[in-house]
């Protein structure tokens, strides 16, 4: 069975007397092993459980640290980082994490984590003479990783917004048809590429480089984290049926210039609680961090227009991480914006 075909399991069947060779328990362990990697393939998803943050290494601005924790990759394997890594981030390599070409002057690049197994813990072979004396074999395979630094292309992903289309309420048997329609539609194939994205560096000339640990990054949700959301969002459902809220245009993801107007106005549209747009309202828009200004200030106020949309222009402060909000008087949203600003 493979973690990415749809095989029929085959596992042992235990008698007495049965040999139990190295094909026997070879064969018990990629049972339990892919079985396992199967569901958390096709139930979990690709995405980092916990920690695994990039940053800027402190001994050196040049280079970064990845923190521990764990992931699954696009295959169900379990990546577990015990302690913290450097990486060098100008540094291409191959698909197993060695070095490969001359280091970047500037430039894009994603790192990314792979599963990787590596066999350990040499013993001698204790066997008759059809083996020469003292051979050694390994006697443990240790689950690990590569670090893989590769350039980036195009831009990061969106967030995924809801894909349902026309929800159904109540919750009945339309909701229970389409979401059978969505299930029936077969197992998802496994990727190409099962690596495991952390961040988006970018590599500025003669700079140090900055970090977009947001970027292409897929989270797997666990459960007291899904229970988190699920009450947030009753609260703000509930909230929501009395009063206004804010929604997200466009603008946000945007890297440009440092000091420089980015070619997109950050745009918000403002609703009332049965979702009609609200005109003549007042929007505050605020610089949060970089540095930067919108419409020559940190903050400004504006109001919506008959469409009930409000936008302004975003000049970006100083290289790196760069983020600005809008809200409104009565919203219970507030809307964020992040860019990342190069020299």
């Amino acid at each position: 069975m493979s973690a990415g075909l749809l095989v029929a399991p085959k596992r042992n069947h235990y008698f007495y007397g049965k040999l139990m060779d190295v094909a026997q328990f070879n064969k018990e362990q990629s049972y339990l092993n892919h079985k396992r990697w199967l569901l958390n393939r096709l139930m979990f998803g690709g995405g980092i459980i916990c920690g695994l943050d990039v940053v800027i290494d402190p001994k050196s601005e040049n280079m970064l640290r990845l923190e521990p924790g764990v992931a699954l990759d696009a295959l169900g394997h379990e990546i577990i980082v015990p302690e913290p890594i450097h990486v060098n981030p100008r540094q291409l390599t191959d698909e197993k994490g060695r070095p490969a070409g001359q280091p970047l002057d500037d430039g894009e690049v994603k790192i990314c984590l792979a599963y990787a197994e590596k066999p350990t813990d040499l013993v001698p072979v204790l066997v008759a003479d059809c083996d020469a004396p003292g051979h050694c074999a390994a006697s443990t395979v240790r689950e690990g990783f590569h670090v893989i630094v590769r350039q980036s292309t195009g831009d990061p992903p969106k967030s995924h917004g809801c894909e349902l289309g026309e929800f159904p309420l109540p919750a009945d048997d339309a909701l229970h048809a389409l979401l059978c329609k969505l299930i029936n539609a077969g197992c998802a194939p496994p990727p190409t590429d099962a690596c495991v994205v952390l961040a988006r560096v970018n590599l500025p000339k003669a700079a140090a480089p900055i970090v977009n640990p947001a970027a292409d990054r897929q989270l797997v949700y666990n459960n007291p984290l899904l229970q988190q959301l699920i009450v947030c969002l009753a609260d703000r459902v509930n909230r929501l049926a009395h009063g206004l809220y804010l929604r997200y245009v466009s603008g946000d993801g945007q890297t440009g210039k440092a000091d420089k107007e980015l070619p997109e106005p950050l745009v918000i549209e403002l609703l009332d609680g049965a979702g009609k747009l609200v005109a003549n309202q007042t929007v505050q828009f605020q610089v949060t961090a970089g540095g930067g200004k919108v419409n020559g200030a940190q903050t400004v106020t504006t109001t919506t227009d008959a469409s009930g949309r409000a936008d302004v222009k975003w000049t970006l402060g100083p290289p790196g991480e760069q983020r600005a909000t809008a809200s409104a008087v009565g919203s219970i949203f507030s809307v964020g914006f992040h860019a990342i600003s190069v020299p």
